[in-house]
């Protein structure tokens, strides 16, 4: 088993260490991007239906896609120390065709691969706030509704408060979104949500178990959620309406970040239960 994460990623220490608990220490390998980035050799193969891939690592450790048995996926954009010298346009392409390749090679593998990749995020899919709300709608959850403006001078709703897109990632409740500051409003694009009320609660989804103070609420509909997102592991975020006191789905991620011990166990089953089912 294979968990590919950054080397300061608590939540994948914890997981890589529950399951060399489970599973015994030979049988798992933390791999950091840095590393994949830069192994002296990559043999990625394609066609005829079938695809190959090989790693050696720097310090002689070999990675083969037929013998992996599951992976616990935590690749973020690649860091390229060995470009850092060069220019900017050559940085960037650089980092696409790792992006590239690494995307290949993980939508590949015949083992089971907690989050698998998507175009446009390396360890899952990745969402804005609006689509996550859309989805959580779709599934049959309660969904904390928001309307865009193009002009929030002139169409509010109903309590509603409008938000922009986040030039920095502090300050904002909203993930992605700050608070418009003013009135008076100037006129720019803006997203207006359902107001919400209280501290946010979370249930975090891995393949079949919950962990979470709502763990038991909207089993089914959970289940609907993750399939339409396309990933086994999830956490959703719940708060209060305003208006009504009724939970309402405020948020989502497909890269949680968890410390504690029963969401840790929860992840780790999930990656093994898949290394089982290749068995």
């Amino acid at each position: 088993m294979l968990v590919l994460a950054s080397p300061g990623d608590e939540t994948a220490i914890g997981v890589f260490d529950a399951l060399r608990a489970l599973a015994g220490g030979e049988a798992v390998r933390f791999v950091s991007g840095e590393q994949l980035a830069l192994a002296p050799c990559w043999e990625h193969r394609l066609g005829e239906g079938r695809t190959l891939t090989r790693v050696r690592l720097a310090d002689g450790t070999r990675l083969d896609s037929r013998w992996i048995g599951a992976v616990f996926n935590r690749l973020q954009a690649p860091l390229l120390p060995h470009f850092y010298s060069a220019s900017e346009a050559d940085r960037a392409y650089a980092g696409a065709e790792t992006s590239a390749l690494w995307l290949s090679w993980l939508a590949s593998l015949p083992c089971r691969v907690v989050n698998p990749p998507s175009p446009g995020s390396l360890a899952g899919p990745w969402y804005p706030l609006p689509q996550w709300l859309h989805l959580a709608a779709r599934a049959g959850l309660p969904a904390r509704g928001y309307t865009f403006s193009t002009d929030p001078r002139v169409f509010r709703e109903d309590g509603y408060r409008p938000f922009r897109m986040a030039t920095t990632s502090s300050g904002s409740d909203e993930a992605g979104y700050e608070p418009v500051q003013a009135p008076p409003f100037a006129r720019q694009p803006v997203c207006l949500f359902e107001p919400v009320d209280g501290p946010e609660e979370t249930v975090l989804v891995a393949g079949e178990r919950r962990v979470g103070g709502l763990k038991d609420r909207f089993p089914t509909e959970l289940d609907q959620l993750r399939a339409l997102a396309g990933c086994d592991l999830l956490r959703v975020s719940f708060a209060r309406s305003s208006a009504t006191g009724d939970l309402l789905v405020t948020g989502a991620t497909s890269f949680p970040a968890v410390e504690d011990s029963e969401s840790i166990s929860a992840i780790a089953s999930l990656v093994l239960e898949g290394m089982e089912t290749a068995a």
